[in-house]
C-alpha cells in the first residue's frame, strides 16, 4: 500500500524532453516584456556643469527579464541556458540579439518621455542591434530659439546610458565594458497620442506625419553621427518609416566632437559627467 504521506509527483521543466525545453527557451528569450523603464528625461542646470539630462527611472517595479529569471531558478537550468546562448545558431538569429524599445515624446515633442522595453533577449555583451520605435503622434521639436530642446539630448543620452550601463540605465552601475552595437535602427511610426499627453494642455502637439518626423529626426541623428562620438560604439545607424530610409556609417566620419554651440546642453558622452555630478552632490 502506498505511503499516504508520500509527496505527489510534481511537474518539472527539467523533466521535459530536451527538444521541448529548447522550444520553451526560444519563446522565453523573445517574450514581449512591456516594461516602462523611465517615465521621461528631465533636465537640470548648474553653473559648473550647465544642462544635464537625467533619466526619471520608474522605481515601482523591478525590470524583469524572463530568461534571466529562469536562469536564476536553479543551477542546472542556468548551465543549460548559458550553453544555448553561446551556440552559434542562437547568436546567428537576429531576433535573439536585438533589443526592442518604444519611445514617446512629451511636452508637445520638446522632451523625451516614456521609454518602454519590449524585448531584451540576451545579455548586453551579446546584443548586436537596437531597434527603437519613436511615436510620431507625440510630436517632435528638436530645436528652439535658445538651443536644442530636451528631446534632442534625451535621445542622445538614451543611447549613451544604454551603451554604458545596459538596459537599466543606471549610471551608478556601469557595464564592465560598453556595448558595441552593429546597427541602431530608429523607426518612426504613429501609435496615437497617449492619454497623459492628451491631458497635457500646457503644450501644443504639432501634428506631423511620420515621414516629416523621420526627416526632422534624421537631421539631428546626422549631426550626432558627424560629431564622431559614436565611432567604436555603433557601426551603422538607420532611420526609417515605411519604405523611406536614411543611413549613416559612424566609422566613416572623423572625430569633430560636439559643436561649441551644443556645449553645456547635455551632450557629454560616457559616464564622467554623471560621476562628477554625484561626487559633487555627496561632498
Amino acid at each position: 500500500m502506498a505511503n499516504s504521506q508520500q509527496e505527489p509527483n510534481r511537474a518539472s521543466l527539467l523533466g521535459v524532453p530536451a527538444e521541448l525545453r529548447r522550444e520553451i527557451y526560444s519563446h522565453v528569450f523573445t517574450t514581449d516584456i512591456q516594461h516602462t523603464i523611465l517615465s521621461e528625461w528631465h533636465h537640470t542646470f548648474s553653473r559648473d556643469i550647465g544642462f544635464k539630462s537625467v533619466p526619471d527611472l520608474v522605481k515601482d517595479e523591478k525590470l524583469t527579464i524572463p530568461w534571466l529569471n529562469l536562469m536564476l531558478t536553479c543551477k542546472a537550468l542556468a548551465i543549460e541556458l548559458r550553453a544555448v546562448m553561446m551556440e552559434p545558431s542562437f547568436q546567428a538569429d537576429e531576433q535573439n540579439t536585438t533589443y526592442v524599445i518604444d519611445l514617446e515624446a512629451t511636452r508637445g515633442g520638446m522632451a523625451l518621455g516614456a521609454a518602454t522595453w519590449r524585448q531584451l533577449p540576451c545579455a548586453p555583451v551579446q546584443a548586436r542591434c537596437i531597434e527603437a520605435y519613436y511615436n510620431a503622434s507625440c510630436g517632435l521639436q528638436t530645436w528652439g530659439d535658445g538651443g536644442p530642446h530636451g528631446i534632442t539630448s534625451g535621445l542622445y543620452q538614451t543611447l549613451n546610458h544604454l551603451v554604458h550601463c545596459g538596459p537599466r540605465f543606471d549610471m551608478k552601475r556601469p557595464l564592465p565594458q560598453p556595448m558595441h552595437i552593429e546597427e541602431l535602427r530608429l523607426v518612426v511610426e504613429e501609435r496615437g497620442v497617449p492619454p497623459r499627453e492628451e491631458a497635457n494642455t500646457h503644450f501644443l502637439v504639432r501634428k506631423r506625419d511620420a515621414e516629416t518626423t523621420m526627416i526632422s529626426l534624421g537631421s539631428i541623428v546626422g549631426q550626432i553621427v558627424n560629431t564622431g562620438v559614436l565611432r567604436g560604439f555603433v557601426d551603422r545607424v538607420r532611420v526609417s518609416t515605411g519604405e523611406k530610409v536614411l543611413n549613416w556609417n559612424p566609422a566613416e566620419v572623423g572625430e569633430g566632437g560636439i559643436p561649441e554651440y551644443w556645449n553645456r546642453y547635455g551632450f557629454d558622452w560616457g559616464t564622467e559627467l554623471y560621476t562628477r555630478a554625484e561626487d559633487s552632490a555627496g561632498s
